[in-house]
């Protein structure tokens, strides 16, 4: 077995906005959601971006920029904004941390 593997230098700073919304919107923010795809995942707009659900009473729509020029943060906000405006019934917040901070927040 053979094990390639590639490594990055950890960003610097991490700019995060994330929205939730309630389940009964799931479908509408999937749809959405994945209707913006392909300029979401452009690595030149250095941004993750998934939704994640649980057995719970939200859906949860978590958006991160990696490194992110004051440019790339106004284009990253505008984006994750109109995606929840089109769903609706939404509430977003933003907030920054550093690379270790989410690390210890994914791993729960």
């Amino acid at each position: 077995t053979e094990f390639i593997v590639q490594a990055f230098a950890a960003p610097h700073s991490l700019y995060a906005r994330d929205c939730t919304f309630p389940p009964e919107k799931a479908k509408a923010l999937i749809r959405t959601w994945a209707s913006h795809l392909p300029e979401t995942s452009d690595p030149a707009h250095q941004m993750f971006t998934h939704i994640t659900m649980w057995n719970s009473r939200y859906v949860n729509f978590p958006n991160l920029c990696f490194d992110c020029s004051p440019e790339q943060v106004e284009w990253f906000e505008a984006k994750v904004d109109e995606i929840a405006e089109a769903v609706g019934g939404g509430h977003c917040h933003s907030f920054s941390h550093s690379w270790f901070n989410q690390l210890l927040f994914e791993a729960g």
